[in-house]
């Protein structure tokens, strides 16, 4: 996978953020054709501190309800830069 940067954020793999997730740092998730700057469908946060859902859980409630043909099937995962340093 290439590495993708916009505003900050660093494009990461699934493990990856399921790793960081479980550490209780900050994830985004989106569907991977939008854009950051989707009005309708913006980024989410997701954090291991604020939830007590799964990691597994909430990915696929979000695959469920916001992934499909015109927005992406899957999910992309984004970290925040200062993160991974």
């Amino acid at each position: 996978m290439f590495k993708e940067e916009t505003m900050g954020l660093i494009r990461i793999q699934r493990r990856t953020a399921k790793r960081l997730f479980e550490e209780g740092n900050e994830v985004f998730i989106t569907p991977h054709k939008m854009r950051f700057s989707a009005q309708w469908n913006p980024p989410r946060s997701i954090a291991a501190v604020r939830s007590e859902s799964k990691f597994d859980d909430i990915v696929n409630s979000f695959i469920y309800y916001r992934c499909n043909t015109e927005t992406g099937k899957y999910p992309s995962f984004y970290i925040k830069r200062e993160t991974l340093n």
